[in-house]
């Protein structure tokens, strides 16, 4: 499930670069044409730059990088990892949240600037697409853990690896939307009420 973690990141930044390259793409042409048509195709939005940033970004080189090198060198090197990155992991991660939780707290009034149809955005994607992690963890016949995982997993907003590729791919993207909406709502949100409901859900469907 830690793999699935960072196997989940690319594909994200993937979908987020098309996405951006296609409502360029609509803007140009819409101002061109002057009445909104498209004669766009998918082979237009597999800009070599979008894969570029998607699969070789720093951030992704590392989480993939991090994972073949765990790979390979499988359980004998964990004693040499362990002190920095097992032991360390709790007290870091701590100090990691308090600091973006500032961060993102700091920039909530922003997101209000823009309707609480974004809020509701961060909290109603969760709830789908945690429903959906869930069916699919059912699907391939995961243990109840499993699936609640599953769905807690695909319900999640990416904090680090993602905001830091949209950053760079994307300068001029505006910080308080993707860090506002995923450290300030989805994440408060689904650590007090999601987990519980995800919890229910897997249990039922089990």
């Amino acid at each position: 499930m830690t793999a699935i973690v960072v196997l989940l990141e690319s594909p994200s930044i993937i979908v987020s670069l098309i996405l951006l390259h296609w409502l360029r793409m609509r803007k140009n042409s819409s101002k061109e044409l002057g009445n909104g048509s498209t004669s766009m195709n998918f082979r237009s939005l597999l800009n070599p730059h979008i894969i570029k940033e998607s699969l070789f970004g720093k951030s992704i080189l590392l989480l993939t990088g991090s994972l073949a090198i765990g790979y390979i060198v499988g359980e004998n090197g964990v004693p040499i990892i362990k002190p920095l990155f097992i032991d360390l992991y709790q007290s870091v991660l701590v100090i990691f949240l308090l600091g973006m939780g500032l961060m993102a707290g700091e920039r909530l009034s922003e997101v209000k600037k823009f309707g609480w149809k974004l809020i509701g955005l961060a909290i109603v994607f969760p709830l789908f697409f945690g429903m959906i992690g869930i069916l699919i963890g059912k699907l391939v016949e995961l243990s109840l853990g499993g699936i609640l995982l599953m769905g807690v997993l695909a319900a999640s907003s990416s904090y680090i690896a993602a905001p830091a590729a949209i950053k760079s791919a994307i300068p001029n993207a505006n910080p308080s939307i993707y860090l506002g909406l995923s450290l300030g709502i989805t994440f408060p949100f689904k650590l007090t009420i999601g987990l519980p409901l995800y919890f229910e859900m897997a249990k039922f469907i089990y």
